[in-house]
């Protein structure tokens, strides 16, 4: 995912990943993560390195795209293993 001021989030689900459920299909509620710069809403669900965040919730995920001028490219996964960048 590409947001409009340039922040780019790799967000992953399924059952090799951070997400609930970790199953095969979704849909899913909260996902794995990756941010190319520190976002401080994602900040608690980090381990150690801010830029890989565990079992985000889609809501926290859709506010950070909003604060960031909303998304010029990619979407929500809608299968497992499917992901954005």
């Amino acid at each position: 995912m590409i947001c409009k001021d340039g922040l780019k989030l790799s967000v992953q689900a399924g059952e090799t990943y951070h997400s609930k459920p970790a199953k095969d299909q979704g849909p899913w509620l909260a996902f794995e993560v990756y941010s190319s710069t520190k976002e401080p809403l994602l900040l608690p669900y980090s381990e150690g390195d801010w830029s890989t965040c565990n079992y985000v919730p889609k809501a926290i995920i859709e506010q950070v795209i909003k604060k960031h001028g909303g998304l010029v490219q990619g979407d929500f996964p809608s299968r497992e293993g499917e992901y954005f960048q």
